[in-house]
């Protein structure tokens, strides 16, 4: 039986579901929530073909605060189902809100969601905990534990206040949980701690030390994943700027990630705070929170769409929208090749905002392709690619090929959100762009010795969003 509390911020949420269903910058393609704000990605999990989609959820307003844990879950990532939410803040334990988090299964298949209990959120006076709750077999009622199974003040060094963001996974038969900190002693560090599991019942834990630790430019590691891909395992970091990955060797006896190679997930701060799941095919997929919205429109925020992750022989994090995203596409078009050659081409058959765009080309040197999204009066969105430099909305990315080298820029558009995947994964970079709906042109230029090979686009259909609350 829904309490008070659920029965009050799930009509709530039915009041403000109106108002956000009309908003046209809100993106269709993208999951979101069904109205109001959230934020981060919180206990992706896999089980029985079923992807469960927890995540930071204020269900009074769109704005940040009074964090819950929606949930929704989904078999094709087209439909999804919204639930009721899983995790309410316990006033009778002076927890203001549920932050962010993980879920996992005991060994004996049992569900357990790992979350960072937030206190005294107005003062600021007494320090988060990491707390646990119990799933049934549904995943849809959850019982939550008082006792903290993470408290900073337990931590053999000293640490600041917010110790968070708990993230779990095992290896060589060890349970393991990571959370972002700040150790404090002569100077601030930036730091994933680890913790390894002392019995099966995922509730106790010792500490084990530092995994890694940031730059003097890192403030918090938040959102910490770690995974294996291959042989090599896969440190991915929202630290305050831009989410980076770090790639190396670790081991269950020696607990510290061996960084070997660094670089950038995606080079825009509007995507952000990621999490993860590995499916029964195998892939490694990676969730992440658009933000960057304007405030006052019924919501805020939404995912990036799903990206299958790999590594390249080089250590490269290579990143791929997954497979079932090409379910999305409706009419299929194409430039006709004896347009291809035309110094310019303009794309103007089709409704701009909510588009899959595909250009594979090659660039002689100091050559370069221009695409400009174009209203009647302006252009609102303009990216750039040379030999070696990407310019994204007013980003640049370093982004080195040899001249004639096969390119390829994979971009999507839906209403006020554009996600870029450059040369098959290597440069991502994800752009709030709010005057996007007002674009009714793609314009294409070629600037010195540009060879395009194809240019392909598709309309794309809407996820469809079940309520179950």
């Amino acid at each position: 039986m829904k309490s008070a509390h659920d029965r009050d911020a799930h009509g709530a949420i039915r009041r403000a579901t109106v108002k956000a269903a009309h908003d046209p910058l809100r993106p269709t393609y993208h999951f979101h929530a069904p109205a109001q704000w959230m934020n981060d990605p919180n206990g992706t999990f896999f089980r029985n073909g079923v992807v469960e989609l927890f995540y930071q959820f204020n269900p009074y307003s769109d704005t940040f605060g009074k964090m819950h844990w929606g949930h929704a879950r989904t078999r094709d990532y087209l439909t999804w189902e919204h639930l009721p939410i899983a995790l309410t803040p316990r006033s009778s334990w002076k927890e203001d809100e549920c932050w962010s988090g993980c879920c996992t299964t005991t060994p004996e298949g049992k569900g357990v969601i790992f979350y960072t209990s937030i206190e005294g959120v107005s003062g600021g006076a007494i320090p988060n905990t990491i707390r646990v709750a119990h799933g049934d077999a549904s995943f849809l009622h959850w019982d939550q534990e008082r006792e903290p199974v993470i408290d900073p003040a337990s931590i053999p060094e000293r640490v600041r206040n917010d110790v968070r963001d708990p993230y779990v996974f095992s290896h060589d038969g060890t349970f393991f949980v990571i959370v972002g900190a700040v150790t404090s002693e002569a100077t601030d560090q930036a730091s994933v701690l680890i913790f390894r599991a002392t019995d099966e019942t995922l509730l106790h834990w010792e500490y084990a030390g530092h995994l890694f630790d940031g730059d003097e430019e890192c403030t918090f590691p938040e959102c910490p994943n770690f995974v294996k891909l291959g042989d090599r395992w896969v440190l991915v970091i929202s630290p305050m700027r831009p989410v980076e990955y770090h790639v190396g060797a670790f081991s269950s006896t020696n607990p510290t990630l061996e960084v070997e190679r660094s670089g950038v997930v995606d080079f825009s701060s509007e995507y952000y705070a990621t999490n993860t799941i590995v499916d029964d095919r195998g892939r490694t997929i990676l969730f992440a929170w658009i933000r960057g919205f304007p405030k006052g429109r019924g919501w805020n925020g939404c995912l990036a769409l799903p990206r299958e992750i790999r590594l390249a022989p080089d250590g490269t994090l290579l990143q791929y929208p997954i497979k079932e995203t090409e379910r999305l596409r409706l009419h299929s078009l194409s430039v006709p090749k004896t347009d291809l050659g035309e110094s310019t081409v303009t794309i103007a058959d089709a409704s701009i905002y909510n588009l899959e765009f595909l250009v594979n080309f090659s660039l002689a040197d100091n050559a370069s392709l221009d695409i400009e999204f174009v209203s009647e009066e302006s252009t609102v969105f303009h990216l750039s690619v040379g030999t070696d430099l990407l310019r994204v909305g007013g980003i640049n990315v370093p982004a080195k090929h040899d001249a004639d080298s096969a390119r390829s820029l994979r971009l999507f558009t839906d209403r006020s959100v554009i996600e870029l995947f450059a040369d098959d994964g290597r440069y991502c970079v994800t752009r709030v762009v709010e005057s996007l709906v007002t674009c009714n042109r793609i314009v294409v230029r070629k600037n010195g010795g540009v060879a395009v090979d194809r240019i392909d686009y598709w309309s794309m259909r809407k996820l469809a969003f079940e309520d179950r609350f």
